[in-house]
């Protein structure tokens, strides 16, 4: 009998916790952010012992690096997985890039992404590095860890873009050329391209750029004319 009682009790835990949750994303959903990051909390009040609605926040507060840093500060204190600690890293380098302080995202990241290339979404843990080892001028580094996102995912576009860029500053075209014609091959589209956001481009190397994007979706001629 008093099994049975426990496990009505756990039974009505676990089911306050899933329903926390499910709150939680739909106000996250909803554009309510404040809303979904306090309904996390109460998640977390519930189980404690759980990962989940920490992640959670620490997406919804992107807009804030301050209150990011603080919560993963928190939860890195807290006894977690390789896998949950990487992800919690990874959050806080990404605040670190949008409050400027890229030295220290970097220093995350590189906590982040070692001996671990079994992460989920490992491919955007080495692109970040790896563009932040452009913004440096680490170009052999960064064309290593973008051939570790690669293999994480081949289909990664940021990373098929960066490794052509740091190929060509390195002076190895006939590499560079291997991955453009991956690039050319994926489908993506010059809009697909732009959209993401690429932020390690020297001055002058906008043309380049363009001409990549136009190479991607098979405008030859276009590419051709925006390097002339």
């Amino acid at each position: 009998h008093a099994q049975t009682v426990w496990q009505r009790i756990a039974g009505g835990s676990a089911d306050a916790f899933a329903d926390a949750m499910g709150e939680a994303r739909a106000l996250e959903r909803a554009g309510r952010t404040d809303e979904a990051i306090t309904a996390f909390d109460r998640a977390q009040a519930l189980a404690p012992e759980r990962i989940e609605p920490g992640l959670h926040a620490l997406r919804a507060e992107r807009s804030d690096p301050a209150a990011v840093l603080a919560r993963a500060e928190r939860l890195l204190a807290t006894e977690l997985g390789p896998h949950e600690r990487s992800q919690v890293l990874f959050f806080a380098a990404l605040a670190q890039i949008d409050a400027g302080r890229l030295a220290e995202a970097q220093s995350l990241l590189e906590d982040a992404t070692r001996f671990r290339s079994d992460l989920p979404e490992a491919e955007r843990y080495y692109g970040n590095l790896a563009e932040l080892l452009m913004l440096e001028g680490s170009l052999e580094r960064a064309v290593l860890t973008f051939r570790h996102a690669l293999h994480a995912n081949p289909a990664y576009l940021p990373a098929r873009v960066g490794i052509v860029v740091a190929l060509e500053r390195l002076d190895q075209p006939e590499e560079a050329n291997e991955h453009r014609i991956e690039l050319s091959v994926s489908g993506a589209d010059a809009g697909t391209l732009r959209a993401l956001g690429i932020t390690f481009l020297e001055e002058g190397e906008g043309a380049f750029y363009e001409a990549l994007l136009h190479e991607a979706s098979g405008d030859v001629a276009a590419a051709r004319a925006a390097l002339e």
